[in-house]
């Protein structure tokens, strides 16, 4: 009897060893099966042929049904969100009238798209229509709603939009009250190096077509450096029938500029007014002026010369 129960602690720790082994077994077997998604995602459409408009609006996001395996699933579903897809219709097939672009023909390229590398069996919408280009136009500037701030030590020296300008068609009346297109906002903090991003274009009128809804913003970023240069000292305000002179004649600047910027001291000019002058002698605050705005002077050394006016 005392036999019996001592073997019990060994059949129980053997049947739990193969409830482990099942279920591992069937884990692995679920995620090496074969499942059927349908996964929305958010899409952008470039490149609209120039004569042609949707018939429809264009949309928002496609239906992608997609045959996974049961870990790219669960990897799929742990994804918060989705980038949008860029269809570009120069990449689409269409039918010999170009009114009909196929959107389902393109697995490959959507399948590149995806977050998670999967086969694309079915695509809705699968087609677009597109039509004759009727009513009237305008060409509308685009305005990228931009956060931009570098970090310490550095600075934006360019940004460029790309279109700076859509055609948008529709009736005189919506197109009247339009001046300026807005893009989706955002924000770049701590900017350390340059940017190329795309933004989709608001439109503000469902009545309204534009030729794109998507630009490209470039932000060009540079680190600023250190410099420090001599330059004289121009009079300014002379009194008439008087002469001034300026002691010391030269001053330091130190100032900060990007690194692609070329002899920016060039456009530098350090000068003081010689109006201000009370007396014959007199200490007047030096005054200067940058023609870029990429240019930031630190420190001027002096900061005060002194002024002698005399009568010819």
């Amino acid at each position: 009897m005392s036999e019996s129960k001592k073997n019990k602690p060994h059949k129980t720790t053997a049947f739990f060893i193969c409830v482990c082994v099942a279920a591992f077994l069937w884990l692995i077997h679920n995620l090496n099966s074969s499942y059927v998604y349908t996964l929305k995602v958010p899409v952008r459409f470039v490149n609209l042929p120039a004569l042609k408009l949707p018939s429809n609006p264009l949309p928002s996001q496609l239906s992608l049904t997609l045959k996974l395996s049961g870990l790219k699933l669960i990897f799929l579903k742990l994804q918060k969100t989705v980038k949008p897809i860029t269809i570009d219709f120069n990449n689409l097939k269409s039918d010999a009238r170009k009114q009909v672009y196929s959107i389902g023909s393109n697995t490959e390229l959507l399948k590149e798209a995806l977050p998670i590398k999967s086969d694309v069996l079915q695509v809705y919408p699968d087609s677009l229509v597109l039509i004759e280009k009727k009513g009237r136009s305008k060409n509308i500037p685009v305005k990228a709603l931009l956060n931009l701030k570098p970090s310490v030590g550095f600075t934006i020296v360019d940004k460029q939009i790309t279109p700076p300008y859509i055609t948008v068609y529709g009736d005189s009346v919506s197109l009247k009250k339009l001046d300026t297109l807005y893009t989706e906002p955002i924000d770049y903090t701590q900017m350390n190096r340059s940017v190329q991003v795309s933004l989709a274009v608001l439109n503000p009128d469902a009545n309204l077509i534009l030729s794109t809804n998507q630009i490209k913003v470039d932000v060009s970023v540079e680190k600023l450096l250190d410099h420090t240069v001599t330059l004289p000292i121009q009079m300014t305000n002379v009194p008439v029938g008087c002469v001034a002179r300026c002691f010391p004649q030269q001053v330091k600047v130190q100032y900060t500029a990007p690194l692609s910027a070329q002899f920016p001291e060039k456009g530098m000019l350090v000068s003081v007014n010689a109006s201000k002058a009370v007396g014959r002698t007199q200490k007047i605050p030096l005054e200067i002026s940058v023609n870029s705005t990429h240019v930031r002077v630190l420190n001027l050394q002096p900061e005060l010369v002194e002024v002698i006016i005399l009568k010819k």
